[in-house]
């Protein structure tokens, strides 16, 4: 049994977060409570840590104005998770890749080689900053998954990936 941990938008919330502020900014900018977070999920025993980086692709970040720190964020959330990581035994950090908030083509603006430019800019700085496989969550489009996880295995090859989808049923 590997144990993961729990969520990091509310526990950021609860910590200060503003509703609608960009999680990705605090790992630049309150690295210290973001690592509080992750290392209360270590001590409760989890052995997988998630990066603070959701929503740290270029479209994504672009709704804040940060679109050019794609990389310094993303790379500095898997530094603060690597640090805290490091001070537990046997605890691994996963590289958070969520969706890119784009559609695929045909119904959206996405081709499947700019999707894995936008995915390989957040993966280096995942992979730069120490994180010890990817994590790409929470898609529902599997031509996405699929830029994703190429991405990943041009970025980091031999890097673990592991790979979630997420549906609406109301649809």
């Amino acid at each position: 049994v590997v144990v993961g941990d729990g969520a990091m938008g509310t526990m950021l919330q609860s910590s200060g977060l503003d509703d609608g502020g960009s999680p990705e900014l605090w790992n630049v900018e309150h690295p210290d409570r973001v690592a509080a977070i992750l290392d209360a999920y270590a001590a409760a025993g989890s052995q997988l840590l998630t990066t603070n980086t959701f929503g740290g692709s270029r479209p994504r970040l672009q709704m804040h104005d940060l679109q050019d720190r794609v990389y310094e964020l993303n790379k500095a959330g898997a530094q603060v998770a690597r640090e805290v990581a490091d001070r537990h035994q046997g605890v691994f950090v996963l590289g958070d890749v969520g969706p890119s908030g784009d559609l695929m083509e045909p119904l959206g603006v996405l081709t499947m080689d700019s999707a894995i430019e936008l995915f390989s800019e957040q993966i280096t700085g995942l992979v730069d900053g120490g994180a010890d496989a990817i994590l790409i969550e929470t898609m529902s489009d599997l031509a996405e998954v699929e830029a994703a996880i190429r991405a990943a295995q041009q970025v980091a090859p031999g890097l673990p990936i592991i790979a979630t989808m997420s549906f609406d049923t109301n649809l």
